[in-house]
């Protein structure tokens, strides 16, 4: 069984409030995504998700407590829920236009967001707490419209001076400056566009304009991981999604994320996992 209670605060223009309340029976695999310009905010009141995002290609863990902003023109990707959990959450879509028509948030979007598609997980309290006051809102008519469109104007300033003040942490703490950031970010891409065949640092390092010793502080320093030690991540997890979609053999998935050696593949796998490729079961897939 899959409950959903979906509240959807249209009449504000650009900002849309969804309120989820989901109880699951069994694993689920949910493929999803939408086309736009938004800043998006989800904040977790019970459970926790995995979710891939496949444009990123990156893989993130949403636990209770916690408050995920992001931003995007296209976003896809999937959901992984387990058996037997409840899942409560809120998420805010605002569209560009409404961070455009005010002035200040306007300024600190601008100055942050340098990238097309970004995800930063929070912790902070005060964004939770917010969070937790546009779900259980008691208000009506013309004064929840005021309400939650103040309440978003919040949110999006907790979110954006955190992720500012984590960038600038890197910036003071690493000796990078936004540039070197943004070309890091872009090591990156290209890592994980190329990840069957990667480049050396080496020549990572000349695709990006930046020094290797830079280019592999800066990596460690902005993903907390070794360059490699990244790819070997993301190649480990793209393993498993394939795996379970139990359409190609085990000696096709590591062909296919850049081993020749089969055995060499498994011992990566379970030592990734903790358990044998083959023991990977095939879950249920939904589509919305």
């Amino acid at each position: 069984k899959l409950t959903i209670n979906h509240t959807n605060y249209a009449w504000i223009i650009y900002l849309n409030l969804y309120k989820i309340d989901i109880d699951i029976y069994k694993d689920l695999k949910v493929h999803g995504g939408f086309e736009g310009d938004y800043l998006m905010f989800s904040s977790i009141f019970e459970g926790s998700v995995n979710y891939e995002d496949e444009i990123l290609k990156q893989r993130f863990n949403f636990k209770k407590g916690e408050t995920n902003l992001s931003y995007c023109k296209y976003e896809k990707g999937i959901e992984y829920y387990k058996e037997g959990q409840s899942f409560k959450f809120v998420t805010l879509f605002c569209d560009k236009n409404f961070v455009l028509k005010h002035k200040l948030i306007n300024k600190i979007f601008n100055k942050n967001l340098k990238e097309d598609h970004f995800r930063f997980n929070s912790l902070n309290p005060y964004s939770h707490m917010v969070a937790n006051e546009i779900f259980n809102n008691p208000y009506e008519g013309t004064f929840e419209n005021f309400f939650l469109e103040n309440k978003a104007m919040d949110l999006i300033f907790y979110g954006l001076n955190e992720y500012q003040n984590q960038n600038k942490q890197v910036v003071k703490n690493n000796f990078l400056n936004e540039e070197d950031i943004i070309r890091i970010k872009r090591a990156r891409e290209i890592l994980l566009k190329n990840y069957v065949n990667p480049p050396s640092i080496s020549q990572l390092s000349k695709l990006v304009a930046v020094n290797e010793f830079k280019l592999k502080k800066g990596f460690k320093l902005v993903y907390d991981e070794t360059i490699y030690g990244y790819l070997l991540d993301y190649k480990m997890k793209k393993a498993h999604a394939l795996l379970e979609e139990n359409i190609y053999s085990i000696k096709e998935v590591a062909h296919k994320i850049g081993y020749k050696c089969q055995s060499s593949f498994t011992v990566a796998f379970v030592k990734k996992f903790g358990v044998l490729p083959k023991e990977i079961i095939k879950t249920k897939n939904y589509y919305y």
